[in-house]
């Protein structure tokens, strides 16, 4: 199934102490994507990995994160699923990533699926011809 995932983020200082301005801003998302998935937490994962989760691993390598495969973890959706908690908040029901320097809130929508091809076609072709009745 396709999902619509919508992420916006929130930073904290060392203290847990949210950083001025970083509340998050309901109205202005960090990044939708489109995704599929099995249910909307493996989806969720996938938005993070697409969206965000690429870029974190492609920084930490560069800043010389001294293990390796725990910055790997945040390109593998499988990880980052395991790590998600599904939470209430003024949009509604959303998946909260919370790894201590940043919390990613996720919305997930599910799209409506699309016809296939050789199903419109069909449809089309049965819409031109006479009923049999």
């Amino acid at each position: 199934m396709r999902y619509r995932c919508t992420l916006f983020t929130q930073s904290f200082d060392a203290r847990r102490v949210t950083v001025v301005g970083s509340e998050p801003c309901w109205t202005e998302p960090f990044v939708t994507v489109t995704v599929r998935g099995r249910d909307a937490r493996q989806a969720a994962a996938r938005a993070y990995v697409v969206g965000v989760g690429k870029q974190r691993v492609a920084q930490l390598v560069q800043q010389g994160h001294p293990r390796p495969e725990i910055a790997a973890l945040e390109a593998s959706p499988r990880a980052v699923a395991a790590g998600l908690r599904r939470t209430l908040a003024r949009l509604g029901e959303m998946y909260v990533l919370d790894n201590a320097n940043e919390s990613w809130f996720i919305k997930v929508e599910p799209l409506p699926s699309l016809l296939r091809r050789s199903s419109a076609r069909q449809l089309f072709l049965s819409a031109r011809s006479p009923s049999p009745n």
